[in-house]
């Protein structure tokens, strides 16, 4: 239905990446034959339809290995997660495990509901991903030493920050923090001098930013939501970037306390010496 890996000298690697909303006669969201490996990955409502299953993942033979993934929420006439014998590496959930042949091992979670929000996606192409709720089990149940260090939509895992610890599946639990942050202290600059992706010059934003109340908050990260004027966020995480970039700032390892401050700097490299419009959000995981 959503991949075919379908020779027995096949090999496939899959990570970061949901496979979701396909359906075929089994084998909804994966049917294998080669050497599958799944990292920090999410097959979620897929569907088979025959009586041989296998709605999320169908072993017909070869080798399926998964670290961090997350396989659930599949549907089949029988076997709805998956039908086969994968390999676990550690650390995944298996919502159901019925006939899947999964035999649990270090870190792994089986027959346990991932607790996803509603499905996402603005529409650009490998957005659509299941958010985690914050009384999801995957939260903190990673192996770090297996997660990449972004997860699908680019946002910084905590092997990335310094913290411990990633979660199971495509995307790494954050909340919307703006409202607990105040902005305290804003300076600008300007170099005009132009370098790479900064044509016109670069204008620094240098903004201190007070934790008003509440709980802690750890691993926050801004993700730009306007830029305009095609301007780029020249020290975005990875590389320059305009909007869905990220920028991680530094804090105390602790997370923010209420009371506390941080600051971030964002140099916005300009395409032409003209006004712009630059907004950001703000998320974190509360303590």
């Amino acid at each position: 239905g959503g991949i075919r890996n379908g020779f027995i000298a096949a090999t496939a690697q899959i990570t970061n990446s949901t496979i979701s909303a396909n359906t075929a006669a089994n084998g909804g969201g994966i049917m294998n034959v080669g050497t599958l490996m799944l990292t920090n990955s999410t097959i979620a409502d897929n569907k088979a339809v025959t009586s041989l299953g296998g709605g999320g993942i169908y072993i017909f033979r070869g080798v399926v290995e998964s670290v961090n993934t997350i396989i659930a929420g599949n549907s089949a006439p029988f076997r709805p997660d998956c039908f086969g014998n994968p390999t676990s590496l550690g650390n995944n959930l298996i919502g159901n495990n019925s006939g899947c042949g999964f035999s649990p091992v270090t870190g792994d979670l089986v027959n346990v509901d991932p607790e996803f929000g509603p499905f996402m996606d603005d529409g650009t192409p490998g957005n659509g991903h299941w958010p985690l709720l914050a009384t999801s089990q995957t939260i903190d149940a990673g192996n770090d030493a297996a997660c990449p260090p972004t997860d699908q939509l680019g946002t910084p895992r905590p092997v990335e920050l310094g913290a411990p610890q990633c979660d199971i599946g495509a995307i790494e639990f954050a909340e919307l923090v703006n409202e607990v942050f105040a902005l305290t202290e804003l300076t600008t600059a300007f170099n005009p001098t132009p370098g790479p992706d900064a044509p016109a010059g670069v204008f620094t934003i240098t903004a201190t930013f007070t934790h008003t109340g509440g709980p802690a908050i750890s691993q926050p990260f801004f993700k730009v939501m306007e830029l305009s004027g095609q301007n780029v966020l020249l020290n975005a995480n990875g590389e320059p970037g305009g909007v869905g970039a990220t920028l991680t700032p530094t804090v105390p390892s602790g997370g923010v306390q209420s009371g506390e401050t941080f600051t971030a700097v964002f140099g916005i490299g300009l395409q032409e010496l003209k006004g712009f419009t630059f907004f950001v959000d703000l998320y974190g995981v509360p303590q």
